[in-house]
Protein backbone atom coordinates (compact mmCIF):
# COMPACT_ATOMS: atom_id res chain seq x y z
CA UNK A 1 0.00 0.00 0.00
CA UNK A 2 2.76 2.46 0.70
CA UNK A 3 4.14 1.80 -3.00
CA UNK A 4 0.82 2.87 -4.48
CA UNK A 5 1.25 5.96 -2.38
CA UNK A 6 5.86 6.75 -3.17
CA UNK A 7 4.77 5.88 -6.90
CA UNK A 8 2.25 8.63 -7.05
CA UNK A 9 3.86 11.04 -5.04
CA UNK A 10 7.42 9.93 -6.95
CA UNK A 11 6.53 8.98 -10.55
CA UNK A 12 2.95 9.07 -11.31
CA UNK A 13 2.18 13.03 -10.08
CA UNK A 14 5.00 13.89 -12.98
CA UNK A 15 4.08 12.19 -15.26
CA UNK A 16 0.74 13.44 -15.60
CA UNK A 17 2.35 16.83 -15.03
CA UNK A 18 4.19 16.29 -17.76
CA UNK A 19 2.27 14.56 -20.13
CA UNK A 20 -1.10 17.07 -20.06
CA UNK A 21 0.81 20.16 -19.60
CA UNK A 22 -1.10 21.54 -16.27
CA UNK A 23 -0.58 24.76 -15.44
CA UNK A 24 -0.21 23.54 -11.58
CA UNK A 25 0.73 20.55 -9.54
CA UNK A 26 -2.94 21.20 -7.79
CA UNK A 27 -4.35 20.13 -10.93
CA UNK A 28 -2.99 16.65 -11.78
CA UNK A 29 -5.96 14.65 -10.57
CA UNK A 30 -5.98 12.15 -7.73
CA UNK A 31 -7.86 9.31 -6.53
CA UNK A 32 -10.37 10.38 -4.04
CA UNK A 33 -12.44 7.93 -2.73
CA UNK A 34 -13.78 4.50 -3.21
CA UNK A 35 -17.46 3.43 -3.02
CA UNK A 36 -18.82 -0.21 -2.35
CA UNK A 37 -22.12 -0.35 -2.73
CA UNK A 38 -24.72 -3.52 -2.66
CA UNK A 39 -27.88 -4.91 -2.83
CA UNK A 40 -30.29 -8.03 -2.86
CA UNK A 41 -33.58 -8.95 -3.24
CA UNK A 42 -33.31 -10.94 0.13
CA UNK A 43 -33.13 -7.98 2.01
CA UNK A 44 -36.12 -6.56 0.57
CA UNK A 45 -38.05 -9.65 1.60
CA UNK A 46 -36.47 -9.79 5.10
CA UNK A 47 -34.38 -7.24 6.77
CA UNK A 48 -32.57 -10.08 8.86
CA UNK A 49 -30.48 -11.20 5.81
CA UNK A 50 -28.70 -7.75 6.00
CA UNK A 51 -26.79 -8.43 8.60
CA UNK A 52 -24.64 -11.50 6.76
CA UNK A 53 -23.99 -8.86 3.98
CA UNK A 54 -22.87 -5.72 6.40
CA UNK A 55 -20.35 -8.50 7.95
CA UNK A 56 -18.83 -9.32 5.15
CA UNK A 57 -18.37 -6.04 4.24
CA UNK A 58 -17.14 -4.94 7.45
CA UNK A 59 -14.46 -7.72 6.90
CA UNK A 60 -13.21 -6.38 3.58
CA UNK A 61 -13.10 -3.19 3.96
CA UNK A 62 -12.47 -2.84 7.42
CA UNK A 63 -15.04 0.04 7.56
CA UNK A 64 -18.45 -0.06 8.72
CA UNK A 65 -21.45 -0.36 6.52
CA UNK A 66 -24.14 2.03 6.23
CA UNK A 67 -27.41 1.20 5.25
CA UNK A 68 -29.27 2.40 1.69
CA UNK A 69 -32.78 2.75 1.80
CA UNK A 70 -35.30 2.84 -1.90
CA UNK A 71 -35.41 6.41 -2.49
CA UNK A 72 -38.98 5.73 -4.78
CA UNK A 73 -41.53 3.11 -4.54
CA UNK A 74 -41.34 0.67 -7.86
CA UNK A 75 -44.50 -1.28 -8.35
CA UNK A 76 -43.09 -4.35 -10.19
CA UNK A 77 -40.34 -4.44 -7.92
CA UNK A 78 -42.89 -4.76 -4.99
CA UNK A 79 -40.16 -1.86 -3.69
CA UNK A 80 -41.64 1.15 -1.21
CA UNK A 81 -40.34 4.60 -0.46
CA UNK A 82 -37.62 4.44 2.59
CA UNK A 83 -37.67 0.04 1.98
CA UNK A 84 -34.35 -1.00 3.25
CA UNK A 85 -32.39 -2.18 0.16
CA UNK A 86 -28.59 -2.95 0.82
CA UNK A 87 -25.10 -1.32 2.31
CA UNK A 88 -22.79 0.87 1.13
CA UNK A 89 -19.11 1.80 1.98
CA UNK A 90 -16.98 4.83 0.98
CA UNK A 91 -13.09 4.28 1.35
CA UNK A 92 -10.52 7.34 1.48
CA UNK A 93 -7.34 8.04 1.81
CA UNK A 94 -5.41 5.11 3.31
CA UNK A 95 -8.22 2.47 3.35
CA UNK A 96 -8.70 3.22 -0.58
CA UNK A 97 -5.40 2.57 -0.95
CA UNK A 98 -5.30 -0.60 0.72
CA UNK A 99 -8.27 -1.56 -0.87
CA UNK A 100 -7.29 -0.93 -3.99
CA UNK A 101 -3.66 -2.29 -3.39
CA UNK A 102 -5.56 -5.83 -2.16
CA UNK A 103 -7.89 -5.60 -5.63
CA UNK A 104 -5.15 -5.13 -8.13
CA UNK A 105 -2.17 -7.71 -6.28
CA UNK A 106 -4.50 -10.12 -4.94
CA UNK A 107 -8.27 -10.38 -6.65
CA UNK A 108 -7.69 -9.48 -10.19
CA UNK A 109 -4.97 -11.73 -10.41
CA UNK A 110 -6.94 -14.83 -8.80
CA UNK A 111 -9.84 -14.43 -11.22
CA UNK A 112 -10.23 -16.64 -14.12
CA UNK A 113 -12.61 -15.05 -16.33
CA UNK A 114 -11.78 -10.95 -15.98
CA UNK A 115 -14.11 -10.17 -18.91
CA UNK A 116 -16.75 -10.30 -16.38
CA UNK A 117 -15.01 -8.05 -13.83
CA UNK A 118 -13.77 -5.30 -16.57
CA UNK A 119 -16.58 -3.12 -17.79
CA UNK A 120 -16.14 0.02 -20.31
CA UNK A 121 -18.20 2.31 -18.00
CA UNK A 122 -16.89 5.39 -17.24
CA UNK A 123 -19.47 8.07 -16.23
CA UNK A 124 -18.30 11.28 -17.93
CA UNK A 125 -16.93 12.71 -14.70
CA UNK A 126 -13.60 10.63 -15.31
CA UNK A 127 -15.03 7.69 -12.83
CA UNK A 128 -14.44 3.90 -13.15
CA UNK A 129 -17.87 2.13 -12.23
CA UNK A 130 -16.78 -1.31 -12.72
CA UNK A 131 -19.24 -4.64 -10.76
CA UNK A 132 -17.33 -7.62 -9.13
CA UNK A 133 -19.83 -10.36 -9.56
CA UNK A 134 -18.93 -12.08 -6.34
CA UNK A 135 -17.87 -11.01 -3.18
CA UNK A 136 -16.44 -14.17 -1.87
CA UNK A 137 -13.52 -13.79 -4.26
CA UNK A 138 -12.12 -11.64 -1.24
CA UNK A 139 -9.62 -13.65 0.95
CA UNK A 140 -11.35 -12.64 4.18
CA UNK A 141 -14.38 -13.69 2.91
CA UNK A 142 -12.90 -16.64 1.19
CA UNK A 143 -11.67 -18.35 5.33
CA UNK A 144 -15.25 -18.30 6.10
CA UNK A 145 -17.47 -19.36 3.56
CA UNK A 146 -19.56 -21.28 5.36
CA UNK A 147 -20.92 -18.64 6.82
CA UNK A 148 -22.65 -17.02 3.87
CA UNK A 149 -25.24 -18.49 2.72
CA UNK A 150 -25.55 -16.47 0.11
CA UNK A 151 -23.13 -14.69 -2.69
CA UNK A 152 -24.56 -11.28 -4.24
CA UNK A 153 -21.88 -8.83 -6.29
CA UNK A 154 -20.99 -5.40 -5.31
CA UNK A 155 -20.50 -2.18 -7.72
CA UNK A 156 -17.18 -0.22 -7.13
CA UNK A 157 -17.03 3.54 -8.06
CA UNK A 158 -13.30 4.63 -8.18
CA UNK A 159 -14.21 8.61 -7.91
CA UNK A 160 -10.81 10.84 -8.64
CA UNK A 161 -10.70 14.73 -8.79
CA UNK A 162 -10.81 15.42 -12.07
CA UNK A 163 -14.14 16.10 -14.24
CA UNK A 164 -12.76 15.20 -17.84
CA UNK A 165 -13.03 11.21 -19.10
CA UNK A 166 -9.70 11.56 -20.83
CA UNK A 167 -7.94 12.95 -17.61
CA UNK A 168 -9.57 9.59 -15.68
CA UNK A 169 -8.16 7.43 -18.16
CA UNK A 170 -4.71 8.74 -18.04
CA UNK A 171 -4.28 8.22 -14.13
CA UNK A 172 -6.07 4.53 -14.01
CA UNK A 173 -3.77 4.01 -16.84
CA UNK A 174 -0.70 5.28 -14.33
CA UNK A 175 -1.80 3.18 -11.19
CA UNK A 176 -1.84 0.47 -13.93
CA UNK A 177 -5.03 -0.77 -12.64
CA UNK A 178 -6.69 -3.49 -15.43
CA UNK A 179 -9.08 -1.85 -17.29
CA UNK A 180 -10.42 -2.46 -20.50
CA UNK A 181 -9.35 -0.19 -23.99
CA UNK A 182 -8.80 3.07 -21.22
CA UNK A 183 -5.20 3.58 -22.11
CA UNK A 184 -4.11 7.08 -22.95
CA UNK A 185 -4.30 7.90 -26.90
Amino acid sequence: MKLFKFNYNKYIRKILFIRKNYLKKIFVPTLTQVVLNTSSKSVVNNKRNILPIKVAMNLITGERPINTYAKNSIANFNLKENMLLGCKVNLQQEIMLNFLYKLKTIIITNLKDIKTFLNKSLDGRGNYNFGIPDYTIFPEINFLFELFDTTIGMNTIVVNSTNIDLDGKLLFSAYELPLNNMMYK
